[in-house]
C-alpha cells in the first residue's frame, strides 16, 4: 500500500491552532527578522526535504494531488488552480474536475494536469521531472485544465481583478481573486527552498522577480512587491491548509507562509499579512489621519493621476489604499499614484485609507469624483485574441503557407497572426486583409497603431491599402498603395534573433474613400517569420461638411469676421442655450461645449488659438450649421 493513504487521515485530524507554533519549527528563532530569518526557515525547508517522482508506480506526485487538492465539497474531484465557473459550458474555466480525468498526453479537452506554479522553463537553471527533485516539488505543483495550463503557459504573474486572465498591458498572468495569495506563498516558498547559484539542478534558483511583474525591493531585489501584496490581501484558506500536513508526511517539509503569512513580512516588510502565531504582538491601536485634499489631474480617457495630503499617525503610515467607486484598487506608498486601464467618458469616485505598520486604517477620505476625457473613435481594432472572431482574413496567393492566428506570439506574448515564412517549401504570396472596408471620409485625424516582429530572412512585409479591391478572390488583380508614413523594417541581418517593430499613432489621414487594408508578404527566396499584433485604427470626431446644412431653415451670421478673436454669433432661434463645436481647418476638434444664449446672440472666444481660418458648427435638435470665421 502507498505511503500516501496513511497520510490521508491527517486531513481530518490536524488542526491548525492560532497562536500555537507546528512542532515543525522546534528550534527555530522568531525573534529574527529580514535576511536572518529567511536563513532559519531556508535551511529548516531544505534540511527536511526528501523529493519523490515525478511519475511512478510508487507515491508520485499525481497522487499526492489527488488527496491534497481533493475538492472539500466532493472527495471525486479536485479544485482546479486558476478555475471559476463549473457552469458555462467551457471546461477551460472549470473550477473542479473529476479526479479520474487525468491528462497523461493526449491533450484532450476536460482534462486535468499538473501546473507548475513558478514556470519550469523561469527557474534557473529550468525544473525538469525526470527526476525526483526541484521540478517535483508538490508544494510547488496544483492541479489545473490543462487548457487553462497550456494557455497561461509561462507568462509572470501581473496584478488584476476577478478571475484569472492574461492582462493586456503586460501580457502576464492574472491567477484570479481566489488565487493570488496561494500563489504568492508558493512563490515565497520556492525562493526560500531554492535560492542556489543556478550553475545546475542541486543548486537551482526560483527568484520571485523572475516570475511576476512588480517593484523590486530596496531590502532584497529578488522579492517584488506584488507578492508581498497577494499575500496580505488574500489570507490562507482551509484548502491551503489542507495541504500542508499531507505533504510534509509525504516529502518531509512545509510551506511556512501557509502556516503563517506574517512570515513574510518579518522578512521582505510591506504590508502586515496575517499574523496566525501571534508574533507581532502590537500595542499600536491608534488609526492614522484621514487622507485630504484628494486631487484629480491629467485626466485622459483612460487613466488619472490622483494626489492627496500624507496622514499621520502615533508611530509613522506605510502606505496608503486606493478605492475605485468603493472597491479596493491598489496600494501606493507615496501620496500621489496613476490609475490605467479606465473606460473613457466614465464617471469614477476615489477614496484614499491610511495605513499604519500595525495595519491599523484611517478612515476613508472625502469623494473625489470626476469624469475620463471621450477617447478617440475607434475605426478598426484587432489584438487577434480570440480566433474564431477576427477582423481580418487570409488569402493564399501562392506556396502551402498561410497566416495562421496563435494565442501567444504577440505583443506581451498575447495573441497573435504569424507568418511561418521561414519553413516554406515554395516562394510565398499571402496576404492578410481587413475583413470589412473602413470608411475614411466620415471621420478625421486617422491615425494608425501595430505591432511586428520579425526572425530570419529577408522578406518584407508591406502594409498597403485599395479603394477597388472588392472584398473577396485574389487580391492581386486589383490596386494597391502603400499606407502612408509606414515602413516596416526587414530583419537587421536575417538570424534567429526577434526583432520588434512598434507603431503607434501614425497619421494616416491622407487616406480618402473606403478602402481595404492588407499586409502583403512576398517571399524574396530568403523567408522571413512575421508575427503582427495589436492593429489600431482610430480617429477624432467625425469629420464636418461645410454647406451640410439647410440655410434656407437657419439664417446665421457672425460678427465682426474676422476680427481679433471674439465673435459674436447671431442665433435666430428661441432658446437660452446650445451647443458650439469650433475645428480648425483641417477639421479637428478644439472646442465643443455649451453656450448661453442673450437675446439670440452667442459670444464666441479663441483669443488664445493661433491665426487662421476657423469652422464653427451650432448643434441643433434636428439640424447644424457651419460657417467659417477668421481670426487675425
Amino acid at each position: 500500500m502507498k505511503k500516501l493513504l496513511f497520510f490521508l487521515f491527517l486531513i481530518f485530524f490536524i488542526t491548525p491552532f492560532y497562536g500555537q507554533i507546528q512542532s515543525y519549527y522546534n528550534g527555530l528563532d522568531f525573534t529574527k527578522s529580514g535576511n536572518d530569518l529567511y536563513l532559519e526557515l531556508s535551511n529548516r525547508i531544505i534540511s527536511t526535504h526528501t523529493a519523490i517522482p515525478y511519475t511512478s508506480s510508487s507515491t508520485d506526485t499525481w497522487d499526492v494531488l489527488m488527496q491534497v487538492d481533493e475538492d472539500p465539497e466532493n472527495n471525486l474531484n479536485v479544485l482546479l488552480i486558476y478555475g471559476y465557473d463549473d457552469t458555462d459550458g467551457n471546461f477551460q474555466t472549470d473550477r473542479t474536475r473529476a479526479k479520474t480525468e487525468t491528462d497523461t498526453g493526449g491533450g484532450d479537452p476536460g482534462k486535468w494536469n499538473r501546473e507548475h506554479v513558478f514556470a519550469k522553463s523561469l527557474a534557473s537553471p529550468s525544473l525538469f521531472t525526470e527526476d525526483p527533485g526541484p521540478g517535483t516539488d508538490v508544494h510547488n505543483l496544483r492541479p489545473a485544465d490543462s487548457e487553462q495550463n497550456a494557455y497561461r503557459s509561462n507568462r509572470k504573474f501581473s496584478d488584476g481583478i476577478g478571475n484569472s486572465k492574461v492582462v493586456i498591458s503586460d501580457g502576464g498572468w492574472y491567477p484570479g481573486d481566489e488565487w493570488k495569495g496561494d500563489i504568492a506563498r508558493i512563490v515565497m516558498y520556492m525562493y526560500l527552498r531554492y535560492n542556489g547559484d543556478g550553475s545546475r539542478s542541486s543548486e537551482t534558483q526560483c527568484l520571485p522577480i523572475n516570475v511576476g511583474f512588480g517593484t523590486a525591493l530596496t531590502v532584497d531585489p529578488n522579492m517584488i512587491d506584488l507578492f508581498l501584496r497577494w499575500n496580505a490581501e488574500d489570507p490562507v484558506s482551509d484548502f491551503e491548509d489542507q495541504r500542508n500536513p499531507v505533504i510534509e508526511g509525504i516529502q518531509g517539509n512545509r510551506n511556512p507562509f501557509i502556516d503563517n503569512p506574517y512570515l513574510a513580512t518579518l522578512i521582505w516588510g510591506g504590508l502586515n499579512a496575517q499574523d496566525r502565531w501571534d508574533l507581532n504582538n502590537s500595542s499600536d491601536s491608534e488609526n492614522p489621519s484621514v487622507p485630504t485634499n484628494v486631487i484629480a489631474s491629467n485626466i485622459t480617457d483612460d487613466s488619472v493621476e490622483i494626489s492627496w495630503d500624507a496622514s499621520t499617525d502615533n508611530v509613522g503610515v506605510i502606505d496608503y489604499l486606493i478605492y475605485l467607486n468603493g472597491t479596493y484598487l491598489q496600494t501606493s506608498s507615496f501620496t500621489t499614484t496613476i490609475l490605467t486601464e479606465l473606460t473613457d467618458n466614465t464617471s469614477y469616485e476615489i477614496t484614499i485609507k491610511a495605513r499604519d505598520a500595525a495595519s491599523n486604517l484611517s478612515n476613508a477620505s472625502t469623494i473625489l469624483s470626476f469624469t475620463t476625457l471621450e477617447g478617440p473613435i475607434v475605426l478598426l481594432e484587432e489584438d487577434f485574441n480570440d480566433c474564431s472572431n477576427l477582423n481580418f482574413f487570409t488569402y493564399n496567393e501562392a506556396s502551402n503557407k498561410n497566416w495562421t492566428c496563435q494565442t501567444q506570439y504577440g505583443e506581451n506574448n498575447t495573441g497573435s497572426m504569424g507568418m511561418n515564412g521561414y519553413e516554406e517549401d515554395v516562394l510565398s504570396k499571402d496576404w492578410l486583409i481587413t475583413t470589412n472596408p473602413i470608411e475614411f471620409d466620415k471621420s478625421t485625424g486617422e491615425k494608425l497603431s501595430f505591432y511586428a516582429d520579425a526572425t530570419y530572412g529577408s522578406t518584407l512585409l508591406e502594409l498597403v491599402y485599395s479603394s477597388d479591391y472588392d472584398g473577396s478572390g485574389n487580391p492581386n488583380g486589383f490596386t494597391w498603395t502603400p499606407t502612408p508614413n509606414i515602413t516596416i523594417p526587414i530583419h537587421s541581418n536575417g538570424g534567429d534573433t526577434e526583432e520588434v517593430f512598434t507603431f503607434n499613432d501614425v497619421d494616416i489621414s491622407s487616406i480618402t474613400g473606403t478602402v481595404y487594408m492588407a499586409f502583403k508578404y512576398y517571399s524574396n527566396s530568403s523567408p522571413t517569420r512575421w508575427t503582427v499584433d495589436s492593429f489600431e485604427i482610430t480617429a477624432e470626431e467625425s469629420a464636418l461638411a461645410i454647406g451640410d446644412f439647410n440655410t434656407d431653415e437657419i439664417a446665421i451670421s457672425a460678427y465682426p469676421n474676422p476680427s481679433n478673436g471674439t465673435f459674436k454669433v447671431a442665433l435666430p432661434i428661441m432658446k437660452n442655450e446650445v451647443t458650439i463645436a469650433i475645428y480648425t481647418i483641417q477639421s479637428q476638434l478644439i472646442s465643443k461645449k455649451l453656450y448661453a444664449v442673450n437675446n439670440g446672440i452667442v459670444e464666441i472666444n479663441i483669443d488664445n488659438k493661433p491665426t487662421g481660418l476657423y469652422i464653427v458648427q451650432v448643434l441643433l435638435e434636428n439640424n447644424s450649421a457651419a460657417f467659417k470665421i477668421i481670426k487675425q
